[in-house]
């Protein structure tokens, strides 16, 4: 979904207010999908070829506070040059995190820029909350829920008929599946203030899509936490002595060598026994 975000920001202006005939669509169409091609090369480079070497030496030589600065300084650039190329910062963004997170060091980076992070979403989610306007919503309460129902109800069906085609999907699991993927991403919020921009959606048109987005993004929590689907009991294994232990395989990842190859190796969890036999323990 945030994949499909990002290519309809590099559409919008097809959609815009912009005087296009159909040479210059199919121009613009075109030189998008080779900027977009070229741009996906380029990103599968870096996260193959450069990122795993980089981040491996960063973060053996460099401070935690420079290899912070080199994240964030990463996504900025690479957002940067989408929205130079003409693919859409949105997309750019997306892709440096995507980026960072085919390595092997991207749970060590998300560490540590998890604090910057949170401060990015609160300034997001704050921005969102200065535009809103609670008087207008509250006079069209109606329309409110009625979007929004018709919008969980859409998602709903079309994501439990698409998970339940496959035919080994149990009928509650896909419906499970269905309400969980119902909330509106955090995208639509900018997309919306796009098209808001190009004149392609009226001020209340934009209120009411804000506070649309806005509830679905408030309940979505409530409606996880709800859902008795996909919940199984983990099963208990216990030794000679009644005692629990892990009998699945964990599974550890390192980091290593110069060129940053995660190598994965699989450690079986043997139960210890104990055996009693007079004062000596084996």
């Amino acid at each position: 979904q945030d994949c499909l975000v990002g290519l309809l920001f590099a559409l919008l202006p097809l959609f815009g207010g912009t005087d296009m005939d159909a040479r210059d669509r199919f121009s613009f169409v075109f030189s998008l999908l080779a900027s977009l091609a070229g741009f996906l090369v380029l990103c599968f480079a870096l996260s193959r070829v450069v990122m795993p070497p980089l981040l491996h030496w960063i973060q053996r030589r460099c401070s935690l506070e420079v290899h912070r600065l080199f994240s964030i300084a990463f996504c900025f650039s690479v957002a940067t040059f989408a929205g130079f190329v003409g693919v859409s910062e949105e997309l750019g963004a997306f892709a440096a995190g995507a980026i960072i997170g085919s390595t092997c060091h991207a749970s060590k980076t998300l560490e540590n820029v998890n604090q910057m992070e949170t401060v990015f979403v609160a300034l997001f989610l704050g921005s969102i909350g200065i535009i809103m306007s609670p008087a207008f919503l509250a006079r069209h309460l109606l329309w409110l829920f009625a979007s929004f129902v018709t919008c969980v109800a859409t998602k709903t069906t079309i994501f439990f008929a698409v998970i339940h085609s496959f035919g080994q999907t149990p009928l509650m699991t896909s419906l499970g599946i269905g309400l969980s993927l119902t909330p509106i991403s955090e995208f639509a919020f900018v997309i919306l203030s796009a098209s808001y921009k190009m004149k392609m959606i009226t001020r209340q048109w934009y209120m009411l899509f804000l506070g649309v987005c806005g509830l679905s993004m408030l309940i979505s929590p409530f409606t996880s936490a709800l859902l008795p689907f996909g919940k199984h009991p983990q099963r208990r294994h216990t030794n000679g002595n009644g005692r629990p232990v892990n009998a699945e395989p964990e599974t550890l990842a390192s980091c290593g060598g110069e060129r940053s190859h995660c190598n994965l190796t699989e450690i079986e969890v043997q139960p210890v026994v104990r055996k009693q036999t007079g004062a000596h323990t084996r």
